[in-house]
């Protein structure tokens, strides 16, 4: 359908675009492609399929766990992924994202095989925290954000379906570590990593 192929080249596009801007920040053609990729994502979401379980969970992370709106997705999307691949037709459709990375790479270049790796990796790539620990959050706080991630509209948009707060808490399990099982010393060391 039209939003797939929308939301396919928008990704290739953001992804060729993210990297570039990541390598030089000055580079106005890497920004107009990520431009152009955030247009064709808005389309094909206006057009098709919702923003789901992970926008459901950014809000909330934002506003009740002090994230900044900008991480909710790099520490979120890859466990929404994972969790929704566990579902066959889901896991199928995970095959557009992965083929967006390698489009965006290049056909000589090798990508990771499922959405969430794709994305992980982008995320470690640009430099931007990937877990919950990295923003701060503790496995003591799980409860909690699940429970009020529910009461997000997007949650009904999740391609899979989330039967309770139960599934949103095993969604968040996904996106660990968590700030109270990383010693400082060592998120530090996460951190200085992804750079």
């Amino acid at each position: 359908p039209y939003s797939d192929g929308a939301a396919c080249a928008a990704l290739t596009l953001l992804v060729r675009g993210l990297r570039r801007v990541k390598a030089d920040p000055k580079d106005v053609e890497a920004r107009t492609l990520c431009q152009l990729g955030i247009f064709q994502a808005v389309q094909a979401c206006q057009s098709g399929p919702q923003m789901g379980a992970c926008h459901a969970i950014g809000h909330i992370l934002g506003p009740a766990f002090e994230v900044p709106h900008g991480y909710t997705s790099c520490v979120a999307l890859p466990g929404v992924l994972l969790w929704n691949s566990q579902e066959p037709t889901n896991s199928a459709r995970q095959t557009l994202v992965v083929k967006a990375f390698q489009d965006a790479a290049g056909s000589d270049t090798a990508v990771p095989r499922t959405a969430a790796e794709c994305v992980a990796g982008l995320v470690r790539e640009l430099g931007l925290p990937g877990s919950l620990a990295e923003v701060g959050v503790r496995r003591s706080q799980l409860e909690d954000c699940a429970r009020r991630t529910m009461g997000d509209r997007l949650v009904e948009t999740n391609p899979r379906k989330i039967n309770g707060w139960e599934d949103a808490l095993a969604i968040l399990e996904l996106c660990g570590p968590f700030a109270d099982e990383v010693s400082e010393v060592s998120l530090r060391g996460l951190l200085l990593s992804s750079d």
